[in-house]
């Protein structure tokens, strides 16, 4: 197993960030943490590790990974076995990893980008994108979480479906009702707590500790709604 130090250089409140995270977290894996402050312009330190500027970089050794799901599945393999993603060593253990990674790539790149577009939007707009984010769900993602009892492919523990997408799938929660911004209705919320598969599932996966462990959900919506401000007033003065 491997044993080098690892530092996360990090910023909680960035989604991609937390996969790190949780990854850590579930592995049970200790870690330094350096706080990349995203409001600010990169100092060059930074960039000489990583070019781009996002967080999160893993510092592993002397080696620098980049890239949330990157970083993610280097924890994993390099920590395994596990049981957040078996290892190819079988037909079995990779059909896993590919119906989970479809899975992932699904939510983000069919669902997720709408709910994007509901934190961008005027709030006029918002109860028709809601709705359509709340179809896209159900269209797209519950068939696929048929097994999910508790979690995906049957697992008792988390898998990689919920590691990559927790982070995420919180935000529909927190940015509900007036505390939230009103960007998505209570009815919507309700919508998706009454589907089938994802409904229980969902609720799980947004209490978990793993999930919950990094997650500061009163500074996130108070920037996160600081942010969209910020972006409507600069898009209205475009005009």
């Amino acid at each position: 197993m491997a044993t080098e130090k690892i530092i996360l250089y990090t910023n909680r409140r960035c989604p991609f960030a937390r996969r790190a995270h949780a990854t850590l977290k579930e592995l049970g894996l200790e870690y330094e943490e350096i706080f990349i402050d995203l409001d600010k312009p990169r100092e060059q330190w930074y960039l000489d590790l990583n070019p781009r500027g996002l967080v999160p970089t893993l510092k592993y050794g002397n080696e620098i990974i980049t890239e949330s799901a990157i970083v993610s599945e280097f924890l994993v393999d390099a920590y395994g076995p596990n049981h957040i993603l078996p290892p190819p060593t079988s037909p079995q253990n990779a059909l896993f990893r590919a119906r989970a990674k479809w899975l992932v790539d699904t939510y983000s790149t069919k669902v997720q980008p709408l709910w994007w577009k509901i934190f961008h939007a005027p709030q006029d707009q918002l109860p028709t994108l809601a709705a359509a984010y709340v179809d896209a769900v159900e269209k797209e993602f519950e068939p696929y979480l048929a097994d999910a009892k508790p979690f995906f492919g049957g697992s008792e523990k988390l898998t990689w479906v919920e590691i990559q997408l927790g982070s995420f799938l919180l935000y529909p929660k927190v940015f509900a009702g007036k505390d939230g911004g009103d960007l998505i209705s209570q009815e919507q919320v309700q919508r998706l707590k009454g589907l089938k598969n994802f409904g229980p599932w969902w609720e799980r996966l947004t209490e978990h500790p793993t999930i919950l462990d990094v997650f500061d959900q009163e500074g996130t919506v108070k920037a996160g709604l600081q942010r969209r401000e910020k972006a409507l007033k600069a898009a209205e003065e475009k005009k």
